[in-house]
Formats: C-alpha cells, sequence, structure tokens
C-alpha cells in the first residue's frame, strides 16, 4: 500500500509539472502566432537587472520581450561602482530605472548556496520541507533567513528530487531595500541571479506593486483560458442540445398521437356509468320526497327552517319557522313543483324573542328528475 501512495504521488506530480509545462509552451506559441496577445501583460515595465557587488554593480536593461533569440534583443549592459560607493551614481541610476521594474541580485557575499535531496512526495511541500531539514541539520535558524528553491533533474534515482537552495539573512535584504528606498528607487523583487543569467533565479523578497503585478498577469492568462475554453465548448455543446431538444420533442408528439389504453378504457367506463344512470332515471318514479326537499330548500329565504314536511296524497304541509312567513310563502310559489301555496297558521314563538312559527299548505304542481 505505501509503494502505491508513492507512485501515485510521484505519477501527479510529474503530470502537474508537465501541465505547467504544456500551458507555458502554449501560450508562447499562441503569443508568437498572434502578437497582440503580448498586450496581457503590456502593463508590466521592461525589467532591469542589478546585480549588487562590494566592487563593482552591473545594471542589464531587458527587454519586455525578453527573446535571446534575436541579436536586437540582447540585453545592454551598464557598469556601476561596487554597493558602497553606489550612492553617487544613484541619481544616474535611478534615471536608467525610469519606466522599469528593478530587480536586485543580492553580492556573493551575502550568499550561502545549499544542495538538498528529498523524496518526491515532498514536492508539494518544498519549502516546509527545507524549512525543517534547515532547523534539524543546520546551525541557522529559519527565522533569520531568506531561502529559495530550485528542483534539478539530477537526482540519484526517480524516487528523489535534488533541490538547490539559496539562503541570505533577512537583515542583509532589508537593508538592501532600505538602502534603495533612500535613494527613491523603488525595488520591485531582491534574490539571486546565477552568473550569466538574465533574471533572478531565486526571489527572497517581492514588493506589494510587483505582487500586484504578477496577480493582473495570472487574472489575464485566466481569463484567456476561460474565453478559448468557453468558445471551443460553445458549438458543440449548442449542437448537442439541439439535438436533444429535437429529440426530446419528436418523442413528445409521437407519445401524444399514440392512443392511451387507459384514457380509452377510462372513457369506456365513464360512457357505461352514463348509461347506467339514464337506466335508473328511467325506472324511478316522476316523483319523489328528495326532490320536495330540494324545492323547499331552494326557495325558502336563509332566514326561515323546516322542521316538519309532510306529503300525502299530492298534498304538502310544511311547519317551522321564519323571521316573515309571508316572505316564505312568496317564495315559494315562484318554485315549480309547488302550487296553491298559501300560509294556514301563524303563531307566536315557543321561546320568548323567536321567530315566528307558521305553517303552509300547497299541492304538487309538477314533478321534477
Amino acid at each position: 500500500m505505501p509503494d502505491i501512495l508513492k507512485n501515485r504521488r510521484m505519477f501527479l506530480a510529474q503530470a502537474s509539472d508537465l501541465a505547467v509545462q504544456a500551458l507555458s509552451w502554449w501560450f508562447s506559441e499562441l503569443s508568437s502566432m498572434f502578437p497582440w496577445l503580448g498586450r496581457l501583460d503590456s502593463f508590466k515595465s521592461p525589467p532591469a537587472l542589478l546585480r549588487v557587488g562590494k566592487q563593482q554593480c552591473s545594471l542589464l536593461l531587458l527587454d519586455r520581450s525578453n527573446n535571446k533569440s534575436s541579436a536586437a534583443n540582447l540585453p545592454a549592459t551598464v557598469d556601476l561602482p561596487g554597493l558602497d560607493q553606489l550612492e553617487a551614481s544613484a541619481s544616474r541610476l535611478k534615471t536608467l530605472c525610469i519606466g522599469r521594474s528593478l530587480h536586485v541580485s543580492m553580492a556573493e557575499e551575502d550568499i550561502l548556496p545549499l544542495e538538498y535531496e528529498l523524496p518526491t512526495a515532498a514536492r508539494s511541500e518544498l519549502r516546509q520541507a527545507v524549512s525543517y531539514r534547515l532547523l534539524t541539520e543546520s546551525p541557522i535558524d529559519p527565522s533569520h533567513v531568506f531561502f529559495a528553491v530550485r528542483p534539478r533533474k539530477d537526482a540519484s534515482s526517480p524516487e528523489y528530487i535534488r533541490l538547490d537552495v539559496v539562503i541570505s539573512r533577512k537583515e542583509a535584504v532589508a537593508e538592501m531595500v532600505t538602502t534603495f528606498g533612500k535613494w527613491d528607487i523603488s525595488v520591485n523583487e531582491v534574490g539571486y541571479a546565477l552568473p550569466g543569467s538574465q533574471g533572478l533565479d531565486y526571489v527572497f523578497h517581492t514588493s506589494e506593486r510587483e505582487k500586484a503585478a504578477q496577480a493582473k498577469k495570472r487574472l489575464h492568462l485566466y481569463l484567456l483560458v476561460m474565453a478559448v475554453v468557453v468558445f471551443t465548448v460553445y458549438f458543440p455543446v449548442t449542437i448537442l442540445t439541439a439535438k436533444w431538444l429535437e429529440r426530446d420533442t419528436r418523442s413528445q408528439i409521437f407519445t401524444l398521437n399514440t392512443p392511451d389504453k387507459k384514457h380509452t378504457e377510462l372513457e369506456a367506463r365513464q360512457s357505461h356509468v352514463q348509461t347506467v344512470r339514464q337506466e335508473l332515471a328511467g325506472q324511478l318514479p316522476s316523483f319523489r320526497v328528495t326532490s320536495l326537499i330540494n324545492e323547499a330548500a331552494s326557495h325558502l329565504p336563509s332566514d326561515a327552517w323546516v322542521n316538519r314536511l309532510e306529503y300525502a296524497n299530492g298534498k304538502v304541509s310544511l311547519a317551522g319557522q321564519a323571521i316573515n312567513p309571508s316572505a316564505a310563502v312568496r317564495q315559494l310559489k315562484k318554485g315549480n313543483l309547488l302550487a296553491n301555496a298559501k300560509l294556514d297558521v301563524v303563531a307566536s314563538a315557543v321561546n320568548p324573542g323567536g321567530p315566528p312559527q307558521f305553517e303552509i299548505s300547497a299541492v304538487i304542481a309538477g314533478a321534477r328528475n
């Protein structure tokens, strides 16, 4: 199991490196094909690399494109006095750095190079692993120094990675930044550049302005990648969505055109129920007491109610209570079932304050189903 996890970590680390290299190559080639893409980092000033030395300093004025293959873009080198006498040439240095981002390479005397070999599993946390090695294997307190790490490709076995580690005292770096600040020269990055290099290979300190520029560049790159991804995916997704909607619509049309067995059975049952109702209605008598009750309930006022209803030989007798018995009789006369409705008896209520009692007689004028 540990071997499987180790192999998996090695594979993920190698895949991550390949992805970064592929993305860098892709953007470089794309920029060569479409020069306008170079404007993505046009906000960044062309760099200037100052190699600091005790006896002599040299300033490399680099081109923004940093195209080493073109002879016209080779950096211009300006010799300056050593760090102790550099203050006298501060105004010249400031003039040369106008419109450029200044990167300062620490003097060789302030640099301590080390070499470590760590397991591949530590690739994702190199700084933590190196800090631990510094704390346990050297007399250097990691809290008092800046260190930068750079992987190499000549490890003793695939299970290990070899690292070049460069150390510089925090006090020396801070003194360097303070010194240039006194001369009113802003420093973007402080680190160490290997001999022959045209940029910092190791970075100890980055100014806030440089961090903002790097963040803006990453944002522009992410936006470009997202735009390419959206443009690449948009048309296939649109076509697939249209085909899916077309197939779904055809399926719904086919379902609607196909007779539903359950719907047919339900219509047959409803037709059968209607037939049975009609047969039952033909067998029932033309007059029913329920029809009489419905007639009285539908025509009597809302403030009247019936306590007794009698029917015999076509004659109907109703007894109940109502606030206005005469109005109740008039309402019953409006119906079609009762005829000759008349108020026979009106009496006071049994309970004081209650509505009067009445008795109404009528005859059946017709029958209603």
